[in-house]
């Protein structure tokens, strides 16, 4: 090259659009590509010098922001929000974070750093699903996590449906892969450490009365005790068939399927 590429005090090429004000002890402007070119050119720069310039200049750019992205990310991560799980599985009975919960709670503790989420659906030649979620900071780095898996065929579902379920799973997992987030169990104990609520809602079990209503069906009905015992333990495993320790949110659906039953049998 005929003249060396210009760098400032920590070894750094100085981008285009600061170079002249360097120069001329001015605070720099923001240029577009098309004046950095116009400018370097009236400064007597050859084309394959103002190349090696904008190289040089984007990879320094880039670098800036990975660097700061990364410095966000740890910010971020000194003080992260708790996410607690919101929802109970009545098939398991365990809890678990729902994706609007931990999404939500998240991305509004990350803006302040200049980080948010996405995520990108790549296509796939059979019916498997693939979700990625990237994670970018407003300099113009991002980082990603991609997932494949199947849709989710349980329960009474039609297509549409099944593949959003799966969707939905993958998107919380890949959102807390990128984010290195989890959900707080309310059963952890973490000797008193943790900076806000950290339980997840405790189930109502129904009521004495509520209990009594069930068993008078089946009484009044000449119904098989063992018998719903059985569906009740495989249909709802957490009661291990135990009425009593059926929860409040599945009262409803399980009278309505005694009740069911009776009609049936009285025809």
């Amino acid at each position: 090259m005929s003249k060396d590429i210009p760098l400032n005090e920590e070894g750094e090429v100085i981008p285009l659009n600061e170079l002249q004000h360097v120069q001329e002890g001015v605070l720099p402007v923001a240029l577009s590509p098309m004046q950095q070119m116009q400018q370097a050119k009236e400064m007597g720069m050859s084309v394959e010098e103002m190349k090696e310039m904008l190289a040089l200049q984007k990879e320094y750019e880039a670098n800036e922001a990975r660097k700061a992205f990364h410095v966000a990310l740890a910010e971020f991560k000194k003080n992260p929000p708790q996410v607690v799980k919101d929802k109970m599985n009545a098939k398991y009975g365990s809890a678990y974070a729902t994706l609007g919960n931990m999404v939500n709670t998240v991305n509004e503790a990350m803006g302040p750093f200049g980080l948010s989420a996405r995520w990108d659906y790549p296509e796939t030649t059979d019916n498997t699903l693939k979700v990625t979620c990237i994670l970018s900071h407003t300099l113009g780095h991002e980082e990603s996590v991609t997932l494949t898996g199947a849709p989710d065929t349980s329960g009474s579902k039609n297509i549409q449906q099944e593949r959003k379920a799966g969707r939905t799973y993958l998107k919380l997992e890949t959102f807390e892969a990128v984010t290195g987030m989890a959900s707080v169990d309310g059963n952890i104990d973490d000797d008193g450490n943790s900076a806000g609520p950290s339980k997840a809602p405790e189930p109502v079990i129904i009521s004495t009365a509520q209990l009594a209503e069930l068993d008078k069906i089946i009484e009044d009905n000449g119904l098989d005790s063992a018998i719903f015992s059985s569906w009740l333990s495989k249909k709802i495993p957490y009661t291990k068939g135990d009425w009593g320790a059926l929860w409040v949110d599945h009262f409803a659906m399980v009278k309505a399927q005694l009740e069911k039953s009776a009609k049936q049998k009285s025809k």
